[in-house]
């Protein structure tokens, strides 16, 4: 009986026990699956607000300067700058998302005070901005290098030659000078290629220093090794041909007009000067004239002591012993052309003066 109720109490708190089992099993899988399901649709609270922190600058250069600074969260990178507050610039938006941030000011001034803000803006668009921050670049200091590329040392020079010059600088080059023995010569070029159009004719013949001045934007200036030249411009003198061939028609009661065969020169003829009744009355650059404004039945004597032409030098022709239609024309270099032209009118005055109807030595036009 005993042993018969121990067994059916056995068996109760079997009974028991397993719907005890069950149950704590039932809410443990229970719980299991309520924190999966927790799980699954839980999100990270949001931080506070996004914050900026520990800025600092290295590697600070003449043109550059490198900015680095921490956030609270992942972000992304940008810097605001300027040489105001105001700033103006901005470096290219780093979208990586990091909270060490590194970004780079370029195209900078030297020993220029810049101001600038850190900017980064999270994945929700949540912002942040730093306070207004300044840093000054490093000064300039290494000057431009220059060289003479052009004449070589030791050339001899004739006429107009181009002097040229290469600079270069860390920065930029502002200008370069160039200069002959010592003193400037034509303007500062501002920009390359850096030449000079040096007319070597107004220098004195012999030895001369050329030198070129390279300046950059920081003020930093070099003066080129001098190479020295030599100018050798034979002076001119020769004179240009007489003119021949001149020819006086009226094509009018007050119109003389006249042309003549044009004359040569080593260098260049440049003009002819024409006279009346051994006054000038005019300079042409061609070989003809028109004579107008003349009075009607009047005799009038016309030819040219003319002429000059291009050179370092000037010399001259013997004044002609004829005037008029089948004249020698008188053709002067320019230095002396003033002196000879007065010879030439006194000459001519003579043989008017001798009015010589039947002579070759004037020849008379009546309109």
């Amino acid at each position: 009986m005993i042993a018969d109720r121990s067994r059916r109490g056995i068996s109760q708190h079997s009974s028991f026990g397993g719907v005890l089992l069950a149950f704590v099993s039932f809410a443990a899988l229970l719980n299991f699956g309520c924190a999966g399901l927790a799980g699954s649709n839980y999100k990270q609270p949001p931080p506070g607000n996004l914050t900026i922190s520990n800025p600092a600058t290295s590697a600070i250069t003449t043109t550059s300067v490198t900015v680095t600074w921490q956030t609270n969260a992942a972000a992304n990178s940008q810097i605001e700058y300027g040489i105001g507050t105001t700033y103006g610039s901005t470096t290219t938006l780093d979208s990586t998302m990091v909270t060490s941030h590194q970004e780079t000011m370029s195209n900078l001034k030297p020993g220029t005070l810049y101001y600038y803000r850190l900017h980064s803006a999270d994945a929700n668009n949540n912002q942040a901005a730093s306070a207004g921050l300044t840093v000054t670049t490093s000064s300039d200091t290494t000057p431009p290098t220059v060289s003479i590329a052009a004449p070589v040392a030791g050339a001899t020079v004739t006429g107009t030659i181009t002097v040229s010059a290469n600079a270069a600088d860390n920065i930029a080059v502002a200008s370069v000078q160039f200069r002959v023995d010592g003193t400037n010569n034509g303007s500062a070029k501002t920009s390359a290629p850096y030449n000079l159009s040096l007319n070597t004719a107004t220098l004195t013949n012999g030895s001369h220093t050329l030198t070129a001045v390279a300046t950059d934007t920081s003020s930093n200036s070099t003066t080129s090794a001098g190479v020295t030249v030599t100018s050798s411009n034979v002076p001119d003198t020769t004179p240009p041909s007489v003119p021949t061939g001149l020819v006086a028609t009226a094509p009018s009661s007050s119109q003389i007009s006249l042309s003549w065969t044009a004359s040569t020169d080593n260098v260049a003829v440049t003009g002819y000067k024409v006279f009346r009744g051994g006054s000038q009355i005019a300079t042409s650059a061609s070989t003809s004239f028109s004579d107008s404004g003349l009075l009607s039945s009047t005799t009038y004597t016309v030819g040219q002591c003319l002429g000059y032409h291009q050179g370092a030098r000037y010399n001259s022709s013997v004044c002609p012993d004829r005037v008029g239609r089948d004249s020698d024309l008188l053709f002067a270099d320019q230095s002396l052309l003033d002196a000879l032209d007065r010879q030439c009118r006194r000459h001519w005055l003579r043989r008017v003066s001798q009015r010589n109807e039947g002579s070759n030595h004037r020849r008379r036009f009546l309109l």
